[in-house]
């Protein structure tokens, strides 16, 4: 799904103190040396070696990726195109799952189906359709479950074993994607999650021992909280007594969804790469008509809960000591700018006149 419910919480973290990046233009080659690049572009490959193109990106690791196993939480608008995307990297193994069947207003955007799937389970169809169209890596495995992952939670804790990232893409709310963070934080795996919301799209990365999911939202309450800590959530049976958002009929589309998805699995092949050189923060955003974005650096927070179950209490900030200045020194410091600026006026004063006056004298 698209996931309009983040498009609230864009707006309710404003009053928070993050570190927005803009995302500059800056030339191809960056970072790592041009001499470094182009060497990595003249490496000879196989022809055919589906990845010979990718092997070729400098840091590029396939066999890693060719041992990663990726479960995605939804198979909609983000998930469809997660999936394809990951399967043409040639990931070791996907694992899909969604409870929903495919609907006519979901032909726009949800890359997978088309009008022969109508009324058909989603993630049964996704993948038919990648074992047939996308099945680059003739190794990897896809594992598909029809089922809601509310009622099947401890199916999701299961499965979590043996995966290294997850991708949730379900759009039930702020308690869900709470409940997904308390699961990567149990497993020690990364978490990837993005929305699309009219013209923006978001993308969020939370890794271990940075900031989390509940330290930036503050609309999970206490109760809920202690049910889903760290140290308790893969006992949880089920989480149908999870509070739910209420969402408005998303506005999405293709290119939206399709940006957004392969966003995630750019910033998933970053983690894998882990070029010094690019620096991954929690959260992107873009404005897709405008081509404006930016990033939020984000930060623990003392008084997250999720963060001091599984990693203890935040070591103490250090503190800026300032020195007070007297009252005295600001008020001779103010006296003597207002005199200054007094005699810059006086010059500028002077100045125009002389010019008028050399202007006349060479009229006459």
């Amino acid at each position: 799904m698209e996931r309009p419910s983040r498009r609230k919480q864009f707006l309710d973290i404003t009053s928070r103190q993050f570190t927005i990046t803009k995302i500059k233009m800056e030339p191809t080659f960056t970072g790592k040396s041009l001499e470094q690049k182009i060497a990595a572009l003249t490496i000879s490959g196989d022809p055919q070696d589906p990845f010979d193109r990718q092997k070729r990106i400098l840091g590029w690791n396939q066999s890693k990726l060719q041992s990663e196993v990726c479960l995605l939480l939804g198979a909609g608008g983000l998930g469809t195109s997660v999936a394809m995307g990951l399967a043409r990297l040639g990931v070791g193994k996907l694992i899909l799952l969604d409870k929903d069947c495919v609907e006519v207003s979901n032909l726009n955007r949800q890359v997978l189906f088309n009008w022969e799937d109508v009324g058909k389970p989603k993630v049964l169809q996704a993948e038919a359709k990648i074992r047939r169209e996308h099945h680059t890596n003739k190794d990897m495995i896809i594992e598909a479950y029809n089922m809601c992952a509310l009622e099947n939670w401890q199916k999701i804790v299961e499965l979590s074993a043996q995966v290294t990232v997850i991708f949730n893409m379900i759009d039930v709310g702020d308690y869900f994607d709470a409940a997904v963070q308390s699961l990567c934080m149990a497993r020690n795996i990364p978490l990837i999650q993005g929305g699309t919301f009219c013209q923006q799209i978001t993308i969020d990365l939370f890794r271990q021992e940075h900031a989390c999911f509940l330290c930036c939202s503050d609309t999970i309450k206490n109760e809920s909280v202690e049910r889903l800590l760290p140290s308790k959530i893969l006992s949880e049976s089920d989480l149908l007594w999870l509070p739910k958002n209420k969402n408005p009929i998303g506005q999405s589309n293709c290119y939206l969804c399709v940006m957004c998805s392969m966003m995630m699995v750019a910033r998933y092949s970053s983690l894998l790469i882990n070029d010094p050189d690019v620096e991954l923060n929690g959260r992107f955003i873009m404005t897709v008509n405008s081509g404006e974005s930016f990033q939020f650096n984000l930060e623990n927070t003392d008084t997250c809960a999720f963060c001091r179950d599984k990693y203890g209490p935040l070591p103490p900030k250090e503190e800026v000591i300032t020195e007070a200045v007297p009252e005295e020194a600001v008020a001779q410091e103010t006296v003597v700018s207002e005199q200054a600026v007094a005699t810059d006026e006086t010059k500028v004063e002077s100045q125009d006149i002389s010019q008028v006056e050399a202007a006349s004298e060479q009229k006459e």
